[in-house]
C-alpha cells in the first residue's frame, strides 16, 4: 500500500482520496459552481437507484451533464463537432451521381441515379475555372484555347465564335470547348477535365 502526504499537511492520504483532491483542484480552476455540479451528481445517482432500466437512465444523465458543463477558458473546441453541426443545421452541398452535358431539351440541374439532368455547375480541373453554359448555341470549329483563355466568360466577347443553333447547348471554360445537342457522359468525352462542383 503507497501512503502518500499533502503537500499542505503531514498527514497521511490514501490514493483515491488523492486523486478526488486532484479532481476537485481542477474543477475549482475550469468549472463555474462546481457544488451545483456536485449536486447534479448526487442527483443522478438517486435516479440511477430509482430507475427500472438505470442504463439508459444514467446515459442519458451523463449525456445532460456534459451538455451543460461550460467550456473553460483557453480550452480548444472540437473541430470536429463543430463541423457535424454545421453540415446537420446548414443546406448540403452535393454532387451529381454522374456528370452530364446536354442539349436544351435536357433540364440542367444536379444528377442522382433517377433523374439525369445536365450539370448546371460544372468546374475545370486543368484551369480551374467554372464551365459556362449558353443556351442554342454552337460553337465555331474555329474556337481555339487561346480565344477561350482571353475571352471566357464574357458572352458579349465570345459571341462572335458561337453560332445560332436551337437545341444545341455550348459549354466552356477557360481551356476547353463542347457543343452537344443530346445527353453525354461527360467522363466519357475525349479530353475533357469537367468535374461536378457542388450544387
Amino acid at each position: 500500500m503507497c501512503v502518500y502526504l499533502h503537500p499542505n499537511s503531514s498527514e497521511p492520504i490514501g490514493m483515491a482520496d488523492d486523486i478526488d483532491q486532484l479532481l476537485d483542484e481542477v474543477e475549482s480552476k475550469y468549472l463555474e459552481n462546481v457544488e451545483t455540479r456536485k449536486q447534479k451528481c448526487s442527483a443522478v445517482e438517486r435516479k440511477k437507484n430509482r430507475a427500472p432500466n438505470g442504463l439508459n437512465v444514467d446515459l442519458e444523465e451523463a449525456i445532460d451533464d456534459i451538455c451543460e458543463l461550460p467550456n473553460p477558458e483557453g480550452e480548444i473546441p472540437d473541430k470536429r463537432l463543430q463541423t457535424l453541426q454545421t453540415t446537420s443545421t446548414g443546406p448540403t452541398s452535393r454532387r451529381c451521381l454522374t456528370a452530364y452535358l446536354g442539349g436544351t431539351a435536357v433540364s440542367t440541374g444536379l444528377s442522382s441515379s433517377l433523374t439525369q439532368r445536365a450539370c448546371s455547375n460544372l468546374r475545370c480541373l486543368s484551369c480551374d475555372f467554372n464551365v459556362t453554359m449558353f443556351d442554342n448555341y454552337c460553337w465555331d470549329q474555329s474556337t481555339d484555347y487561346l480565344f477561350l483563355r482571353n475571352n471566357m466568360p464574357d458572352f458579349q466577347r465570345v459571341k462572335k465564335k458561337l453560332s445560332h443553333k436551337p437545341g444545341w447547348r455550348s459549354y466552356a471554360c477557360q481551356c476547353q470547348h463542347r457543343s452537344v445537342r443530346d445527353l453525354a457522359e461527360v467522363r466519357k468525352c475525349e479530353d475533357l477535365k469537367w468535374v461536378c462542383g457542388k450544387h
